[in-house]
């Protein structure tokens, strides 16, 4: 279906956790960072601004940027069929979802 709709599908490997009502931003952040590692994908939902999720997100990206990861578009990311599947290999990036783009950090 995916190739007839010349669309590639991916898939993530860490979930922060914010998709729980109310989850402290503290929880999400610690759920993320404790699980990345480079060319993991994060999953992180939008739909219910008045959640943490925000919050977290802010917190998380400047502990990733302090750690030496930068941000580019998941378009312009190289996609292997391990991270189409889920599975992280490799140091060749780390992804997170910002305001419903996903977006991709590399370690410097």
């Amino acid at each position: 279906m995916a190739a007839r709709l010349d669309i590639t599908p991916v898939s993530y490997q860490v979930l922060s956790g914010d998709a729980v009502p109310y989850t402290p931003d503290s929880v999400i952040e610690k759920n993320v960072l404790k699980n990345i590692a480079p060319g993991a994908i994060v999953i992180m939902h939008f739909n219910h601004p008045e959640w943490n999720t925000k919050e977290a997100l802010e917190k998380i990206v400047l502990k990733l940027r302090q750690m030496g990861y930068t941000f580019v578009l998941l378009k312009d990311f190289k996609l292997t069929s391990d991270n189409r599947k889920g599975r992280v290999e490799g140091k060749t990036g780390t992804k997170a979802e910002k305001k419903g783009h996903q977006e991709s950090t590399t370690p410097k």
